[in-house]
């Protein structure tokens, strides 16, 4: 299995549980989640940050 460093758009949903873009970063600021938004308008989340926040130890692969 290969470590993904962002969380997939389907992920994102997941968490946010919302479906547009602009409502999805409106969650993930009100859950202290860091992003960046991509030229495309895609969101662009680091899975360490959102493990560190939840308390999830990566382990090495």
């Amino acid at each position: 299995m290969m470590f993904e460093m962002f969380l997939s758009s389907d992920e994102i949903h997941s968490m946010t549980d919302r479906v547009q873009r602009r409502t999805q970063a409106k969650m993930l600021r009100a859950m202290g989640i860091e992003f960046r938004q991509r030229a495309d308008g895609s969101l662009a989340v680091l899975r360490s940050h959102v493990e560190q926040l939840f308390g999830v130890s990566s382990a090495p692969t």
